[in-house]
């Protein structure tokens, strides 16, 4: 058998207190309705099923029904479905509602909507904690939680905060139920949501009308009732009259309990609702028998009894009691017996009614357990299917990024070759050209000795520039090496995490593509010397800093994890500056690459960024390496200058990658820290201006180096 009075507790604690059908809002809705455009009638027709929610649920299934069947958008359908879902529970239909709101969270994943994504978390917490579920309420409760904090939803994280009050409610921690109940009312407030706010002041005067004290519970019963008369609710005036009475009552005030009663009943609206009259006939004839008027009381009480129903049992369990009372009284000791005895059958009849509540919670969460574990069913099939497909993706692109590196590093290699062939050429015939001369100069005087002497110093250093040349490209050659030994080491790793974490696969295949980009800038940079020997002009635009550094370290894994070494990466929140990122990450990468080569094995390179002031950052490269001397820091920043630190698992070491640092951290308009002792590593401190100053877009430091 069903109770109807098991529909009122849950729904109670499932929702908000909710006032009467806004019917207004309905035929507003239907209005806007006929101007709507295409694409937003789905909206429309949603908002009309939520309106429709609290007397006709119907109505809210059968508009949910029409956007589901519709071309509606994932998200509109993700919202449809929270909607359908609560209708399913106020129509007792547990199962099928918790089976509506698992659908909208995979919807609302699908469509990346992360507010509906919330909303059906919530949702399935409050559905669970109907059925007396606590532990997964909460956990789905604070998953809801978590994204409208990340979201800065204040109106989300109210209804998150309300349903945590009915869970501490449950537990009778009255410390947080009020902390809840106050940051709910203070988002309420900053959102300007008068319903809302009134149904936190009547949660809060009931919680200090239970743990006092009572002048709290006034003042906020006090609140309720201006709001609600500024949005004209009558019946929710009326409720609030009705809870001022009862306060009243408690405190022994009965002629003012008498005179909140009468306010209570002087509403429009509430003679149509039968739960409401019960509650005043029952407080009336409380302050009647309280102040001795007993046949007074006595007529509101039989009133109780003779219209009473299953929802008011606890009320007419209390109109039996008083009835006895007054009959013992006035002495009517058999009539009292017979009272008494149906006072004790009323109160068991609701011992009766919490059994069956028990029983048919339990059977809701069999039926829901059985619901989940057929849909998780379901989606490991899916995702089993899923994951063949996407195995025989991975490969195929894995093949053709394998194909296209080895095509990019053939065609690198072959523009490298015939560049210096078409360089050694021209350093030929120079050559000769000079010697030619040279030999007309040994037959001339004196004056003409002294411009072949002068020649011949020119000579000299075009050979000094060709075996830089040379050098050059020895270090291109070589340094083209690490990216794609990266690469290669990403893809082996790529292959090996195929079939076991789609996540991690999606992490190594984006590294992949950072380090060849990585490789390509390398070649553009020292090759076609673009940041070096020219002074190229920036490309500035908005960077975000952790993305940016993020990428820089995670395409040193592979180098950091061969020599043990722990990679750390710290930066403040939403640091963006104004930049050109090309630049700023190769500045980057060279002091990571140094780091990690001049640092021994098993310690810890650490990549930092911070606020400095208002206008610049700090960007920080920190390792436990063997420091630099006082003779290392005099030509710190000289081209092709060796150090007194070597590399310490064999890499190669040009002495070029920190006067390159110099001299694009000048484009920049950055300047450039060292803060080093010997034997206790060192820390490159990069001081960047937030907005780069536009009438100076070319730094003249770029010269250094050319």
């Amino acid at each position: 058998m069903k109770f109807r009075i098991i529909t009122l507790l849950i729904i109670l604690l499932h929702f908000e207190d909710l006032s009467a059908q806004n019917y207004q809002q309905i035929d507003s809705l239907r209005t806007a309705l006929e101007n709507t455009k295409a694409g937003k009638v789905w909206d429309i027709y949603n908002e009309i099923g939520w309106a429709y929610r609290l007397s006709y649920p119907d109505s809210t299934i059968h508009y949910s029904s029409l956007v589901l069947n519709s071309d509606a958008s994932s998200s509109q359908k993700a919202t449809a479905l929270n909607f359908q879902g609560i209708a399913l529970v106020y129509k007792e239909n547990y199962a099928e509602a918790f089976a509506s709101h698992r659908q909208a969270l995979d919807t609302a994943q699908y469509a990346q909507d992360s507010s509906q994504l919330a909303y059906s978390y919530n949702n399935l917490g409050r559905l669970l904690l109907s059925q007396g579920d606590r532990l997964k309420a909460h956990s789905y409760i604070n998953q809801a939680l978590n994204i409208f904090e990340k979201l800065g939803d204040k109106t989300g994280m109210a209804y998150c905060y309300k349903s945590l009050v009915q869970l501490y409610t449950l537990q009778n921690d009255t410390t947080k139920m009020l902390a809840l109940l106050q940051e709910t009312l203070k988002i309420r407030q900053e959102v300007n949501d008068a319903r809302g706010q009134i149904s936190i002041y009547q949660d809060l005067a009931a919680f200090y009308q239970k743990y006092g004290p009572y002048n709290k519970a006034h003042n906020y019963l006090q609140r309720a009732m201006r709001l609600s008369k500024d949005i004209q609710d009558e019946m929710t005036i009326a409720e609030i009259n009705l809870s001022l009475a009862n306060l009243a009552y408690v405190q022994t005030d009965y002629t003012r309990s008498m005179q909140y009663l009468r306010r209570a009943i002087s509403a429009t609206d509430v003679f149509e609702n039968m739960r409401f009259i019960s509650s005043v006939n029952l407080l009336l004839a409380k302050n009647y028998y309280a102040r001795g008027q007993y046949s007074k009381a006595r007529l509101y009480l039989q009133d109780i009894i003779n219209n009473t129903n299953e929802n008011s049992l606890l009320q007419k369990k209390e109109a039996y009691y008083y009835l006895a009372k007054i009959s013992e009284t006035n002495g009517q000791y058999a009539s009292a017996l017979k009272l008494y005895q149906r006072f004790v059958a009323a109160k068991d009849s609701l011992h009766n009614v919490d059994k069956a509540i028990t029983v048919e919670r339990l059977e809701n969460r069999l039926q829901i357990e059985e619901k989940d574990k057929v849909y998780e069913l379901l989606k490991a099939n899916e995702a089993r299917n899923q994951e063949v497909l996407e195995q025989a993706r991975i490969k195929i692109v894995a093949k053709n990024v394998i194909l296209l590196l080895a095509a990019l590093l053939f065609l690198t290699l072959l523009a490298f070759y015939f560049r210096v062939r078409q360089k050694n050429r021209f350093l030929e015939e120079h050559k000769h050209q000079i010697e030619e001369q040279n030999k007309k100069i040994v037959s001339q005087n004196a004056q003409i000795i002294k411009q072949n002497q002068e020649l011949s110093k020119k000579n000299a250093r075009l050979e000094e520039i060709g075996d830089e040349r040379e050098t050059l490209l020895s270090m291109v050659t070589h340094d083209l090496k690490a990216p794609f030994q990266r690469i290669s080491g990403l893809a082996e790793i790529l292959t090996m995490n195929l079939s076991v974490n789609p996540a991690e696969t999606q992490k190594y295949a984006d590294l992949i593509k950072d380090t060849s980009q990585t490789g390509s800038s390398l070649v553009n940079n020292l090759l076609n010397n673009s940041l070096i020997e020219r002074q190229q002009q920036l490309n500035l635009e908005e960077v975000n800093l952790t993305t940016l550094l993020e990428q820089r370290l995670n395409s040193f894994e592979t180098e950091a994890a061969s020599k043990s070494i722990a990679l750390h990466l710290e930066v403040e929140t939403s640091i963006t500056l104004e930049t050109d990122p090309l630049v700023l990450g190769q500045v980057i990468t060279n002091l990571i690459s140094n780091a990690i080569k001049y640092s021994p094995n098993s310690t810890n390179v650490y990549l930092l960024a911070k606020t400095a002031n208002r206008n610049a950052v700090h960007i920080s490269v920190k390792d436990e390496g063997p420091g630099f001397s006082d003779e290392d820091k005099k030509n710190l920043y000289q081209r092709f200058q060796k150090l007194s630190a070597r590399p310490t698992n064999g890499e190669s070491s040009h002495g070029l990658g920190l006067s390159i640092v110099k001299v694009l951290s000048a484009r920049l308009q950055a300047t450039i820290k060292l803060i080093s002792e010997p034997g206790k590593g060192s820390e490159f401190i990069i001081s960047c201006p937030k907005v780069y100053p536009q009438s100076n877009t070319v730094s003249p430091a770029a010269s250094d180096i050319a």
